[in-house]
């Protein structure tokens, strides 16, 4: 039996006995590559030294800030305090921050907008030089801003039901002008808590707990008012701030139920509402559920074709090439954001980090994968198979590699063998391995036991190798008596 395609991913929502080869049940600091292939993640390394010595200091935010000119300033903040990433140094630009609140960022005609949501702190700017308070009396509790057609929005922590806009091209005048707002308590049927905003296509998207408002036109208010409501979507919202992403086509929101996606219906314009994340979903939930108040983020890593979503210590790795899901756990990270470079950071404690995909470690600590299949159907008559040998098509670089196999059989339910298989490097004549098969990768046997008609295989790697890719599964079996 070869098996060849795992573009599934992981999944928790098949029944045992009904999950199709190609999907896993778990696939740990690993991702489905553009081939197809089950692939090692990245590695990550250390950026700058220590910033808040012994007790640290918790990095909760990253944005790239790029200037007119080209300029790119890349900033972090946490612990009260906005910092600048100089080389291998964060240099503080702005302290004496509120300790326990986040900061968001977003940018408009040369300047970096920065909030928290504390009038003792106000709306903030900053020009790569200097920071500042953001003029032109935008409201003091605004904890998140964002930048649709020439204005800067506001959403607040005193009136949740508000969102307030800067006049036209206009960062710092928000009384007066053509500056205005739009009070949602005349719009909603019942009370919600705004929680973020975002540009899809040319709407503007508003992201409640539980509605999602989407809005079309220029002018807010005045006589030359356009703004309004073309679609109200009930039941569906964010979890938290910063858990929405724009990829191409589709628009992605986290909700508390899972990763809901709004597509633009051709036809009618309307935006319809799916399930990107209903593979992972019941893992998805538990997870949420579990960090009602953690660390919320997501981010496009156009390099691998990826989705990267922090729901707490898992970072969530979605291949939208095949809608396939994968995870990688750490409780280093806490926020991820993707430079226009396509570099990805990790903000954690004390540290930001960037991917690196010529690395295998996460911060010199070797990445544990684990890769646990489907049940692998092997007889479809009744008749029990006995598994002899098993082979694991592998690319990579770096040899020697080895493996480790737990194999399961449904005639105990329990581990049968516990092996580490052994490299077949230097293979010139891989027919005589594989007919069928011409790709030129090494292979990795492994001694196999028991008996059974379905067979589930747990195949973990703990090294320091970079980027190696599992191609193909091959078992080699006798079949037995009932």
């Amino acid at each position: 039996m070869a098996y060849r395609d795992f573009s599934g991913g992981e999944t928790g929502i098949f029944s045992y006995a009904a999950m199709p080869s190609k999907y896993s049940m778990l696939l740990q600091n690993l991702y489905i590559s553009e081939r197809k292939t089950v692939k090692k993640v990245p590695g990550y390394e250390k950026v700058n030294s220590a910033v808040g010595g012994s007790a640290g200091v918790n990095l909760w935010t990253g944005f790239e800030f790029i200037k007119n000119d080209g300029t790119s300033i890349k900033l972090v903040s946490g612990g009260g305090k906005i910092f600048k990433i100089t080389g291998d140094t964060l240099t503080p630009i702005e302290t004496g921050l509120d300790n326990g609140e986040k900061v968001y960022f977003s940018s408009m005609n040369d300047l970096c907008i920065m909030t928290n949501g504390i009038p003792a702190d106000g709306p903030m700017k900053y020009d790569g030089v200097t920071v500042s308070a953001l003029g032109g009396t935008p409201p003091t509790t605004t904890f998140k801003t964002h930048v649709h057609k020439g204005r800067v929005w506001c959403i607040e922590r005193n009136n949740v039901m508000l969102a307030t806009c800067s006049s036209l091209n206009n960062p710092e005048q928000y009384t007066g002008g053509t500056s205005g707002y739009i009070d949602f308590k005349y719009i909603l049927k019942k009370g919600d808590v705004l929680m973020d905003m975002a540009t899809y296509i040319d709407l503007h998207v508003f992201i409640f707990k539980e509605h999602i408002a989407i809005y079309s036109g220029t002018t807010p208010t005045g006589l030359a008012a356009d703004y309004q409501l073309v679609q109200l979507i009930e039941g569906v919202g964010g979890v938290a701030t910063g858990c929405c992403i724009g990829m191409g086509s589709y628009f992605g929101v986290l909700y508390k139920s899972g990763l809901k996606s709004l597509k633009q219906v051709i036809t009618t314009g309307a935006l319809s509402v799916g399930d990107i994340s209903d593979p992972i979903d019941p893992a998805l939930r538990t997870q949420i559920a579990a960090n009602p108040a953690g660390f919320y983020s997501m981010a496009h890593y156009p390099k691998l074709g990826l989705i990267l979503m922090v729901t707490g210590d898992i970072t969530w790795i979605y291949s939208y090439i095949w809608k396939a899901w994968s995870r990688m756990p750490s409780t280093a990270i806490q926020f991820v954001f993707v430079t226009q470079d396509g570099t990805a950071y990790f903000c954690g404690n004390n540290y930001v980090y960037k991917w690196n995909e010529t690395l295998g470690t996460f911060d010199g600590a070797n990445i544990p994968t684990v890769w646990k299949t489907a049940w692998l159907q092997m007889s479809r008559n009744g008749i029990f198979v006995y598994p002899k040998v098993g082979e694991l098509g592998i690319f990579s670089d770096t040899k020697p590699i080895s493996f480790t196999l737990n194999q399961w059989t449904d005639a105990s339910v329990a581990v049968v063998g516990s092996v580490t298989g052994t490299l077949l490097s230097g293979v010139t004549d891989f027919d005589s391995l594989s007919p069928l098969v011409e790709d030129v990768h090494d292979s990795i046997r492994f001694p196999m036991f028991g008996r059974g008609r379905k067979m589930l295989m747990q195949i973990e790697n703990t090294s320091n190798v970079p980027g190696f890719e599992l191609c193909e599964l091959v078992i080699q079996s006798v079949q037995g008596g009932f």
